[in-house]
C-alpha cells in the first residue's frame, strides 16, 4: 500500500484522500516547508541515519534523467517538421535564459501535452496548468487569459499557452479578447493539421487505407497547412510561421518581446503529423484500435499491439516478438503501411 505521509498544499481541496496520511497541513508548500526546517533545528532533531546517502543518490538520479531528456531532445534538433520534443527543450531554454524560468505554462494541445511535462522546472504553485481530468480542447486560450489577469507581474514573464491546431479551431477566436485586453500571452499552435493526427500514421496508413474508400474521405483531418497567425494577425495579434526547427527559436523571442508590450502573439509552428502522445503507447489505447484486422494494421500499429496485448496467443498465430517502439520516434513510410 501507499506509505504514511505527510501532506501539504494551499488548498483543503487538493489534498489526497486516498493516502495514508499522518498529518494534513494546509499552506503554501515553500512556508511550510522552511517553518518545518526551523522547528527540527529549534529542537535539534537529526534526520534518519542514511538519509544523507539517499538524498545525493536521488539528486544524481535526477540529473541523470535530465541529461538523459536534452539528449533525447538534441537527437531531433534538425528533424523537420519540427519535432515535439525540440520544441518543448527549446521552448523551456529560453524561458530559463530570459525570464529565469518564471512564465506560467499553459497546456492544451494533445499530443505536446506528452513531451511538455519533464521540461519546466516550476518555481510557483499553479505555474504549469492544464485541464486535469476535464479533458478540455481549446481551454487554454482562456486560461491564459485568466492567468495574464490574475498575475500583477505578467509582463516581466509573457504567459506560454501550447495549443494543438484542433483547440484552436474550437476557441481560437477568444484571442481577441486577449488582444483587446493587451494581455502579455505567447499561443504557440502546434500545426499537425488534424485532431490526434498521429494516429493516422499508426493505425489507420498514410492516406486512410485501413477505412476502405467508401469512408476515406470521413478521416480527421484538415485542410493543410492552416495559416492560424495570419489568422490571428487580422485582429491586430504578432504572428509567426514557423517551418523547421532552427527557426523557432528567433520566432518565440520575437513573440515574448511583442508580447510584453501588451502585444499577444501567435506562433504556428508546423510539428511532424507522424508523431502522437506517448501515453498512446500503451494497454488501453492499443485496445481502442483493436477492431482493426491485423493484416490490415500499418506496421507501427502492429509493433504497439504486439508489445502492450503481449497476453494474447501471439506464439499460436505465428507473430514473434518485436521491440517495444519507441513513441519519440517519427515514422518512416515503411511504418505507414501494412
Amino acid at each position: 500500500g501507499w506509505p504514511r505521509c505527510i501532506q501539504i498544499n494551499e488548498s483543503p481541496e487538493h489534498i489526497w484522500q486516498y493516502l495514508d496520511t499522518e498529518l494534513i497541513m494546509v499552506g503554501g508548500p515553500k512556508v511550510v516547508l522552511k517553518q518545518m526546517t526551523e522547528c527540527m533545528k529549534a529542537n535539534r532533531l537529526a534526520p534518519p541515519e542514511g538519509r544523507g546517502d539517499w538524498v545525493q543518490k536521488v539528486q544524481q538520479m535526477q540529473k541523470e534523467s535530465d541529461a538523459r531528456l536534452q539528449a533525447r531532445a538534441l537527437k531531433y534538433k534538425d528533424h523537420k517538421p519540427v519535432h515535439h520534443g525540440w520544441l518543448c527543450k527549446t521552448l523551456w531554454d529560453t524561458c530559463e535564459e530570459l525570464y529565469g524560468g518564471l512564465n506560467r505554462i499553459i497546456v492544451d494541445g494533445y499530443t505536446i501535452s506528452g513531451f511538455i511535462p519533464p521540461f519546466p522546472k516550476a518555481r510557483y504553485s499553479a505555474q504549469i496548468m492544464d485541464a486535469s481530468e476535464q479533458a478540455g480542447v481549446g481551454h487554454g486560450i482562456g486560461m491564459a487569459i485568466g492567468a495574464a489577469l490574475g498575475d500583477p507581474e505578467v509582463r516581466k514573464h509573457p504567459v506560454i499557452s501550447l495549443m494543438g491546431d484542433a483547440g484552436m479551431g474550437n476557441a481560437g477566436f477568444d484571442i481577441e479578447t486577449a488582444l483587446r485586453y493587451e494581455l502579455p500571452i505567447v499561443y504557440v499552435v502546434t500545426n499537425n493539421d488534424g485532431w490526434l493526427t498521429g494516429m493516422k500514421y499508426h493505425y489507420y496508413g498514410r492516406n486512410w487505407e485501413v477505412l476502405g474508400p467508401q469512408d476515406r474521405r470521413t478521416g480527421q483531418a484538415f485542410l493543410p497547412d492552416i495559416r492560424y497567425e495570419k489568422l490571428s494577425e487580422v485582429f491586430g495579434c504578432h504572428g509567426e510561421y514557423v517551418k523547421g526547427p532552427s527557426e523557432f527559436r528567433p520566432a518565440l523571442e520575437r513573440a515574448l518581446r511583442a508580447a510584453e508590450g501588451g502585444k499577444t502573439a501567435v506562433v504556428n509552428v508546423i510539428v511532424d503529423p507522424t508523431l502522437i502522445n506517448p501515453v498512446t503507447y500503451g494497454f488501453a489505447y492499443a485496445a481502442c484500435w483493436g477492431h482493426i484486422p491485423w493484416d490490415e494494421l500499418p506496421k507501427r500499429g502492429k509493433a504497439i499491439r504486439r508489445s502492450y496485448h503481449f497476453m494474447l496467443p501471439w506464439d499460436e498465430a505465428g507473430v514473434p516478438p518485436v521491440p517495444e517502439p519507441d513513441p519519440w520516434e517519427p515514422l518512416g513510410q515503411e511504418e505507414m503501411m501494412p
